[in-house]
């Protein structure tokens, strides 16, 4: 069983870490400073990962592929998102461990099922209450933990198939690692 550590990557990014036998820990991280100088954020960025990967010590790491909104993101934004991205994956490389990328898209259907609604707050909302259903007491005002949360139980239900089903009540599981 391959203790997995899951990152949302965005302006404040989620993290997630657990396997399939034991405790979920999450939490998240926002890297401050100016937002018009990416280099030293994106440093930053990746010593918190780096130290992450060093307490928890996964077999595997995983990040969502970033959603670019080509209306209402600008170019700094985007620089950003890829720039986490590749800093999560530098820091799984340089400690020899996997790293996988997923599409929110495909997360969110695993963990909500076909049909979610595609709007963010809505889908947010969604993720939220999904986590808290299965005893995850993820903040009310804010998704990035739910969003690690659904990837790394997306993950986790790769590697160990019948959890899959026993994650969502519909199949009479209120947590998939009970």
């Amino acid at each position: 069983m391959t203790k997995t550590l899951t990152f949302d990557t965005a302006t404040r990014t989620g993290w997630a870490c657990g396997d399939v036998t034991g405790p979920r820990l999450f939490g998240a991280f926002e890297v401050r400073g100016d937002r018009q100088i990416l280099a030293p954020r994106i440093l930053t960025f990746g010593r918190i990962v780096r130290g992450l990967i060093e307490e928890h010590k996964p077999g595997l790491v995983g990040f969502e592929t970033p959603v670019l909104n080509a209306k209402r993101d600008n170019a700094l934004k985007n620089r950003w998102l890829y720039g986490v991205t590749l800093a999560v994956e530098i820091a799984a490389h340089k400690a020899k461990i996997p790293c996988v990328e997923e599409s929110a898209g495909t997360v969110r259907t695993h963990f909500l099922g076909v049909g979610y609604p595609k709007a963010s707050k809505k889908v947010n909302n969604l993720l939220r209450v999904k986590c808290w259903d299965m005893g995850f007491d993820v903040p009310h005002n804010e998704s990035d933990e739910a969003n690690a949360l659904a990837l790394l139980d997306y993950l986790l239900c790769l590697e160990e198939p019948n959890l899959a089903l026993k994650s969502t009540t519909l199949f009479g599981g209120k947590n998939a690692v009970e």
